[in-house]
Formats: C-alpha cells, sequence, structure tokens
C-alpha cells in the first residue's frame, strides 16, 4: 500500500489536492513504513504522524453519576485503520492532503474475493429459486384445504323459520351422539357458532352440517327470559340439494314442546361458539403453507433485482 501525500489549494468553498505540488510518498510493507520527500520541510511532522499510534474521537456517554465523558480510539502505527484516520483527518488539518493506493497484488486479492463473494450469492440466489420451485406444490394446501371446504358434499340442511312473534334463541342437538350439531357455514366450511343461535321474529334460518354426523334429533328454543322449549324434527332433512328444501316453523313459543332432559343438558354443556383448535389450526397452517412459495419467490426476485443493480450500478 502507498500514500501519496500533496498540499491541498482552495477551489470555490472547499479544500482539493493539489497533485502539481507532492509533498511525499509513504510506502506501507508488512507492518512497516518508508518515506520519500519531495518537500523536506514536511519531513519532521510526517514521520512523526505515520510512526506514532493514531487516536480519534469516537462519541462518548454518561456515568451513572450523571458525569458525561469522551471515549477515544487508539490505532497502532502502519494499520490499514490508522492510515486512513491520518489521510481522512490528520493531514487536512495541516492543508496537505493524500491518496491511498494499493498494490496491484493486494487489489488482485480483493478483485478475488469480490468474485468469489459475487459467485457466492449467484449460488445463494440459484439455490433460492430452487427451493422455490420445489415449494410450488404448497400453494396446493390451502386450494385444497378451503376448495374441499367450499364445496357442499355430502351436506345436508334444514331451514327454520320464526313466526312466533318474538326473538328466539336455536341450538340444533344430534341424537347420537348427543351433543350440540356441528354446522357448516359454507360448503364443509365449519361455521363458529354452534348454539344459541340468534332467529329475530320473521327471520329464518339454514342449518347445514355433515350429513353423515350425527342425526339431528331436536331443537332447543330458548326465549329471551330464558325458557327452553323444544322444536322436533319429525319431517327429515334435505340431503341432496336438488330435494324440496325442507322448513321447520315456529309457531307461538308456548305451544312448543317441553324440552327433554337430554336436550337441555347438551346445550347447557355447549359453548355458543366452535373453539375447534386441531380443525381452525389445521386451516391455518395449511394457509401459511400456501403462501411459503409465494414469499420464496418474492425474494429470490429482489435479490436478482439486487445483483442487476449491483453489476450495472447508476
Amino acid at each position: 500500500m502507498r500514500v501519496n501525500i500533496y498540499k491541498l489549494r482552495r477551489q470555490a468553498a472547499d479544500w482539493v489536492i493539489d497533485e502539481k505540488h507532492p509533498v511525499a510518498v509513504v510506502t506501507v510493507k508488512d507492518g512497516q513504513g518508508s518515506f520519500h520527500f519531495y518537500d523536506k520541510s514536511w519531513e519532521k511532522y510526517l514521520r512523526e504522524l505515520f510512526t506514532e499510534p493514531a487516536s480519534a474521537f469516537r462519541g462518548g456517554g454518561k456515568t451513572p453519576d450523571g458525569a458525561y465523558f469522551d471515549a477515544f480510539v487508539t490505532y497502532p502505527a502502519w494499520t490499514r485503520e490508522a492510515i486512513e484516520l491520518i489521510v481522512s483527518d490528520k493531514l487536512r488539518g495541516c492543508t496537505l492532503g493524500g491518496k491511498i493506493i494499493e498494490d496491484e497484488a493486494n487489489a488482485t486479492k480483493s478483485s478475488e474475493r469480490g468474485q468469489k463473494l459475487m459467485r457466492a450469492k449467484s449460488a445463494a440466489t440459484l439455490l433460492l429459486l430452487g427451493v422455490a420451485i420445489l415449494s410450488l406444490p404448497l400453494c396446493l394446501v390451502p386450494i385444497i384445504l378451503w376448495g374441499g371446504a367450499a364445496v357442499p358434499w355430502m351436506v345436508a340442511d334444514f331451514t327454520v323459520a320464526n313466526h312466533s312473534g318474538e326473538t328466539v334463541y336455536i341450538t340444533p342437538v344430534t341424537v347420537s351422539p348427543v351433543a350440540v350439531l356441528q354446522q357448516y357455514s359454507i360448503g364443509q366450511l365449519r361455521a363458529l357458532r354452534q348454539a344459541d343461535i340468534r332467529l329475530p321474529a320473521g327471520k329464518s334460518i339454514r342449518i347445514a352440517y355433515d350429513a353423515e354426523s350425527g342425526r339431528p334429533g331436536a331443537i332447543a328454543v330458548r326465549n329471551e327470559a330464558g325458557e327452553y322449549r323444544q322444536l322436533a324434527l319429525n319431517r327429515g332433512v334435505r340431503t341432496y340439494l336438488s330435494e324440496p328444501e325442507i322448513i321447520y316453523t315456529l309457531g307461538s313459543f308456548d305451544t312448543l314442546l317441553p324440552i327433554d332432559q337430554w336436550v337441555l343438558h347438551a346445550v347447557q354443556q355447549a359453548t355458543p361458539f366452535n373453539f375447534d383448535l386441531k380443525y381452525w389450526g389445521s386451516m391455518l397452517i395449511g394457509t401459511i403453507a400456501g403462501g411459503i412459495p409465494v414469499g420464496l419467490f418474492g425474494v429470490w426476485f429482489r435479490r436478482v433485482r439486487r445483483q442487476r443493480e449491483d453489476h450495472n450500478p447508476r
């Protein structure tokens, strides 16, 4: 490494290196330095500057007692850090400027390291592309999960209409096993609301469920006062969408059948919402898995664009 030192000259509002007035050349090799002076008047100063450790202010802080302190860093003589500090700061304080010239061998090594780094980056980008391509089948996971849930396969349903003149809350209950009916909201997608479904006066609601699961046996009906009655499902259900819709009508609340104990027990043991963590967890994980290829291709695209910018800087 070589440092060419020149005088500075005034240009506009700044000081620039005046290559017509060289001062000295400092050569650094194997941790040692040698000097060649063009202007002997600077010999003593430059020898002291380069042969002694170089120190610089690097911030500070505050002690727990509230006192402020300064922090300095010191670099041994003839190290790259010391020379770079001298060139960037110390020389300019004396209206001198310097240029660091790398040896051809060092420049070659630096170039080789840069090429190796670029090859490593290219290999990593290519590997990322391969992983992204191999992960493409993961895109099918949410399609299978949500697509399958949207297709009404083996879904049975019936409709409940409220003609009672008051708002009621209904809960379909299965016969065997005795439990609240596992309902669907769209196709075969699980419904969040499972019990105490609000049904205002004059409104109707479609109850859909898995036709192969427990057969519905009754509907528990609760009024605003918290009283329970029961509506028997004695007309069956619709198992094919092509069949006529089956509607159960709620007349006056007082005319409904007294609720059976097994129906009441199932309703009281149930929670209003479906918190099937296994089901919703699998839906969430499947959806995230489907986004992995998209994320990988996004990262790959950004790496390619950044490498192109590095190859073709503006």
